[in-house]
């Protein structure tokens, strides 16, 4: 999936609301991923870095473990080579991302996951 579809669901899954004025705009909370409400601004849904930076992407987590604190797991292990090997788990199934190039990092490992997850998740409000 790419970073605009994943974006997007994270975004409504906030409840974030979309500009007015374009569809590929959110409107973003002044200081996310701090919750003190100072009002917010309009983002591209690609320049909102859930897909980049845990410090996005954790709010969203946190969010998903209170609604369904037994279904969302994550952990991280190495392989016997050296190569990082991501094991987010959701529920009884776990998600491996190897990472044969050693070019995948946590965040897009973990992010991976939560687009799983919500896109899922929105498969059961349907």
């Amino acid at each position: 999936m790419d970073i605009i579809t994943g974006n997007d669901l994270i975004c409504k899954y906030l409840g974030w609301i979309k500009s007015k004025r374009d569809p590929n705009f959110y409107q973003v909370p002044n200081l996310y991923p701090s919750l003190v409400d100072t009002g917010w601004t309009e983002f591209h849904v690609s320049d909102i870095y859930f897909h980049d930076n845990l410090h996005y992407l954790m709010p969203v987590i946190v969010k998903i473990n209170k609604e369904m604190p037994v279904i969302f797991d994550f952990s991280i292990s190495l392989t016997p080579l050296a190569r990082l090997l991501y094991v987010p788990k959701m529920g009884t199934h776990k998600y491996f991302i190897s990472d044969e190039k050693n070019d995948t990092t946590p965040e897009q490992a973990i992010y991976s996951v939560v687009v799983a997850f919500l896109t899922w998740h929105q498969t059961l409000k349907a």
